[in-house]
């Protein structure tokens, strides 16, 4: 068991590590980096996939998200730049959807350094079927999204 979670921290660690070093390496523009260099599939939907996040006053790319599926356990991680620091107990906030349906990811962490927004999120439900990512800003942590500021597709 301990190796089972050792080997996903590692992953995600990966995953982090991977979008961390895009953001820097390319500034965020332009993306180059838009699908995984191996791209398994079951069925239609792919199992592995990268988002890039957008501002949606702007349009401009602010961030992006890598998600993947290991033995059954799949993880989503993400590292969005330029939001405005909240005060007042107001939050940011990860969903997927799929249009219908939205999954919570949780709270985005500041980081104090970079002032870079993260989130890494590892669940048994089957993410690869939510192909949008939201970034919302919340009053009230209640599980229901409230305004929607950025988000991207993954591809």
């Amino acid at each position: 068991m301990k190796r089972r979670v050792i080997f996903i921290l590692i992953i995600l660690a990966v995953i982090i590590l991977a979008v961390s070093f895009s953001l820097k390496k390319q500034q965020l523009l332009p993306f180059s980096l838009t699908t995984p260099p191996q791209t398994k599939t079951n069925g239609t939907r792919p199992m592995h996939g990268f988002a890039v996040i957008k501002d949606n006053k702007t349009g401009n790319a602010i961030g992006n998200a890598a998600r993947a599926e290991q033995k059954k356990v799949f993880t989503v991680g993400l590292r969005v730049k330029t939001l405005p620091h909240l005060a007042g107990g107001m939050f940011y906030a990860a969903w997927l959807s799929d249009g219908k349906r939205l999954i919570s990811l949780g709270r985005l962490t500041r980081e104090e350094k970079s002032g870079d927004y993260i989130l890494a999120y590892i669940a048994k439900e089957d993410v690869g079927l939510f192909p949008t990512i939201q970034i919302t800003k919340e009053a009230i942590d209640d599980q229901k999204p409230e305004t929607v500021v950025a988000e991207g597709e993954f591809k």
